[in-house]
């Protein structure tokens, strides 16, 4: 196998390949036909080299802090404490969309996943729970900001990479205040809310687990709970 990549070093000067380890950037494209870009590190000699990558099955993004894996993962009705607690049990948490390149991702699994089903519709939680008081308070601007939702993946800054079917206040007053991803066929990948501990509105069975990954070799398994 042969690797090309674009050496980072100073203007002018040439790395040391024997003496340290040498650091590029690359790209290639995932199962999500997305390419994405990552950091080899190169120790030593010609015959190894480390990179930040995600196991088969989990699709690598490199966020703006940390780099970070992905997966769907499958329980039917599941609620919201169930999901956070089924992404843990696989050493991950309950993921949020950073930018338009994670949504576009989940769109793809969702899609994907209703075409293989042949479902009408299919819904995936994602990390999201609105705060006590912005139940009572979600049209305040405080509470239709991401401060508004108690969150697992601090990674998610803002509301940038997130499509609303309505507003980020919907169905506060229904006692729906736990976000899902959306997949009908016309509403793909829009983000609305659902009861938090029941699935009365919704069968949702559909979870994003996520983790973020050091320069090291991950073991994950794309699990299926039931």
């Amino acid at each position: 196998m042969k690797v090309a990549f674009k050496v980072k070093t100073a203007e002018g000067s040439c790395p040391d390949i024997e003496g340290s380890p040498v650091t590029g950037d690359a790209s290639t494209t995932t199962f999500f036909a997305k390419i994405q870009n990552y950091t080899i590190t190169f120790i030593g000699t010609f015959e190894k080299f480390s990179m930040s990558r995600c196991e088969e099955g989990w699709a690598f993004f490199k966020r703006e802090s940390v780099n970070w894996c992905f997966t769907s993962v499958t329980k039917t009705d599941v609620t919201y404490s169930a999901a956070e607690a089924s992404c843990v049990q696989f050493g991950a948490t309950l993921s949020g969309l950073e930018s338009q390149l994670e949504a576009n991702a989940v769109v793809s699994i969702l899609q994907t996943s209703r075409s293989q089903k042949q479902l009408q519709s299919i819904y995936m939680r994602i990390d999201g729970q609105r705060t006590e008081e912005c139940q009572e308070t979600p049209t305040t601007e405080n509470c239709m900001s991401i401060d508004g939702l108690t969150r697992h993946d601090k990674g998610v800054k803002n509301f940038d990479a997130y499509q609303f079917m309505t507003d980020s206040s919907a169905g506060a007053t229904d006692g729906k205040n736990c976000m899902v991803s959306v997949c009908d066929g016309v509403n793909d990948g829009k983000i609305e809310f659902a009861e938090c501990e029941i699935s009365t509105s919704y069968s949702i069975s559909y979870m994003l687990c996520g983790c973020r990954i050091d320069n090291v070799s991950m073991q994950f398994i794309v699990p299926t709970l039931k």
